[in-house]
């Protein structure tokens, strides 16, 4: 995805941050559902949705001023490194908090199930 548009050494290092070289984007639906959402965050609250955003801003921004060799590309480099690792973050600490109640914000669900039990039994035997 971004050999096509970057030098070899930037691909490499951009390579080395996204092996796969896919980004997952969340559909403009998540996005809208998870407005209002905040999860802990030391002291304060995240909101979950505007972090996403500007992390994938900050993403693609970078990768777009490497492609242009504009800015420093180290730095460049760094900014794409750190909205990855803010994604992850933010997508465990949201994952992690929801199980144990720690979500802020309005509950709306529409066609979801979750279903919590001690053993999974999927072989038609009794355990």
């Amino acid at each position: 995805m971004f050999e096509d548009i970057l030098s070899k050494e930037q691909y490499a290092a951009i390579k080395k941050i996204i092996p796969s070289e896919t980004l997952l984007i969340p559909s403009a639906t998540s996005l809208k559902n998870m407005a209002g959402y905040k999860v802990r965050k030391g002291e304060g609250l995240q909101n979950i949705d505007s972090t996403l955003i500007a992390n994938l801003k900050s993403i693609f921004g970078s990768i777009y001023m490497l492609s242009n060799n504009s800015g420093d590309e180290t730095r460049q480099i760094q900014r794409v490194r750190n909205a990855v690792r803010g994604n992850f973050e933010v997508g465990a600490n949201a994952l992690r908090r929801s199980l144990s109640g720690g979500v802020v914000g309005s509950i709306e669900s529409a066609n979801c199930d979750f279903v919590a039990c001690r053993n999974i039994n999927t072989r038609n035997t009794t355990s």
